[in-house]
């Protein structure tokens, strides 16, 4: 028996309705596409006893083939065939690329035409690219056949022989033919199955940012929330947002969510380190970076690649015009495409963050306005005796000391008078940056307490001397150096601190 009788009597033993039922099964046990094709690949090429099969899909807008599965006879039992997303390469000759005549001259003809084509390596007829592409791969024989669903051609199976030139029948071509028509239904289906996972998770996804954007926690809660939904909708290793700082020059991390390479939040990175964030911001536009990409800057390859990241998605967060920083969406596992549906998703999630950060900064403003003098920028009146109440009830609690400085300018009402209130105002100005440089501003509560009074609440600082004397429980008691709940008391007592005040504002004003 020749070889390839001895093929036909193969297949002829397990009978063309029994594999179509096997193969059938094995599509309705599941809606994912992987596991589909993981198993159709190895039925199929178990049942054509062929040396490999291989399943494709195939985007007719970006004209691109892509693997989805791949089986070979050399597997062990219980060995899974190999599964590949647009960007794994089990062979070169066409994933990832967009179809040339020099690529595979006989996959043209299948996504083109929906033609089944079989290919041998002594043809007369062999295109020198084809016969170039089958001896890289030690090919004899190809078939393949379109995978078609309703009038689309959404992708190829395979069929490869490297053991001898294999001439199929035309009941083998027959059967082919319908095992691809089921695997076509198999990735169809499972491709509305995953929009429709993805439309849940979108949605799912935005409904939290929404939610948390409307809620009472903080910006770090807040932010969290939304980069966990982000990572969790785009099923990424992890999202990093950061802010772009006042100055316009550098970025501030603000959250890290999931498998993000880990930065310190308290250090600016300069946006020419940040090439993808920087770019983002200046187009407001989403870039993606990969590994091998040509354009992407070498130093960034070097730092993607030591970090184990494969893909960054970096999103603008813009908020009504303005840019706010931007949002990075990590992957690791794989040189991510994403689909229009995930970049809209991107877009709307940006969104959300950008408006988060802009209501805690207004929120910020408001509350530094509710509570700081206009004019000398000083704390006022009201944050004075909010600030007075919380150190007096430490005072009475743990018996930490504290000082009050009262300062008022002498014949103030005169020189506004003789000089003007222009003069005046730039008078209380000058007062209250010497009282800046003089104190702790950390520390010591400055405030303007109306009109030409400006009060200075210093904690932890005794009156007279290094030990001070507190009320606590009815007696009289010593406070040491060091405060009962581990904060260190002033060296300076407030008198000190008074008398160095005023000659530092004596010699300004000299």
């Amino acid at each position: 028996m020749v070889l390839g009788d001895r093929k036909a009597y193969v297949v002829a033993m397990k009978s063309g309705q029994q594999i179509i039922a096997e193969i059938g099964a094995t599509i309705a046990s599941t809606l994912d596409v992987g596991d589909v094709m993981r198993t159709v690949a190895r039925q199929v090429g178990e049942a054509f006893d062929v040396y490999s099969c291989d399943v494709h899909s195939y985007d007719p807008e970006s004209d691109l083939l892509t693997y989805l599965a791949f089986w070979d006879m050399d597997e062990q039992p219980g060995d899974s065939p190999m599964v590949c997303d647009s960007h794994h390469k089990v062979s070169e000759q066409v994933t990832g690329l967009p179809f040339h005549p020099d690529l595979r001259p006989s996959f043209l003809p299948t996504v083109r035409e929906g033609q089944m084509i079989e290919v041998h390596r002594d043809d007369p007829d062999l295109l020198p690219a084809e016969a170039r592409e089958m001896d890289r791969w030690s090919e004899k024989s190809t078939l393949d056949a379109p995978l078609v669903f309703d009038g689309r051609i959404i992708g190829v199976l395979g069929l490869v022989e490297t053991r001898s030139c294999r001439r199929f029948t035309e009941a083998e071509r027959e059967l082919f033919g319908q095992l691809a028509v089921l695997a076509a239904i198999a990735i169809q289906n499972a491709s509305l199955f995953g929009r429709l996972e993805q439309r849940n998770r979108s949605l799912d996804s935005l409904l939290r940012a929404g939610r948390a954007l409307t809620s009472s926690v903080g910006l770090a809660d807040m932010l969290e929330t939304m980069a966990c939904s982000a990572s969790q909708a785009l099923r990424t290793a992890g999202c990093i947002i950061y802010e772009l700082l006042p100055d316009q020059s550098a970025l501030a991390c603000r959250c890290l969510s999931g498998a993000a390479v880990t930065e310190a939040s308290d250090v600016p990175l300069p946006l020419h380190v940040r090439s993808g964030d920087r770019r983002a911001m200046e187009l407001q536009e989403i870039v993606i970076e990969r590994t091998t990409d040509g354009s992407l800057p070498e130093t960034i390859r070097i730092a993607m690649r030591a970090a184990g990241e494969l893909t960054h998605l970096h999103a603008p967060l813009i908020f009504e015009g303005r840019t706010l920083g931007a949002m990075v969406l990590v992957e690791r596992t794989a040189e991510r495409e994403f689909s229009p549906s995930e970049l809209e998703l991107v877009r709307g999630l940006a969104e959300q963050v950008a408006a988060a950060l802009s209501n805690a900064r207004l929120y910020e403003a408001l509350q530094l306005q509710a509570q700081t003098d206009g004019l000398t920028g000083l704390y006022n009146y009201r944050h004075l005796q909010r600030r007075l109440k919380e150190e007096s009830a430490r005072f009475h609690r743990y018996g930490t000391p504290l000082s009050l400085l009262m300062l008022d300018v002498d014949d103030f009402k005169r020189f506004n008078d003789e000089f003007g209130h222009q003069a005046g105002d730039e008078a209380l100005i000058s007062l209250a940056n010497v009282l800046r440089q003089s104190l702790r501003t950390d520390v010591d509560v400055i405030c303007r307490y109306g009109g030409e009074e400006f009060a200075v609440l210093l904690p932890n600082t005794s009156s007279g001397g290094r030990v001070a004397r507190s009320w606590q429980g009815g007696r009289q008691q010593s406070v040491a150096r060091s405060s009962s709940i581990g904060e260190r008391v002033r060296d300076e007592a407030g008198s000190s601190v008074a008398e160095r005040v005023r000659r530092d504002i004596a010699e300004q004003s000299q």
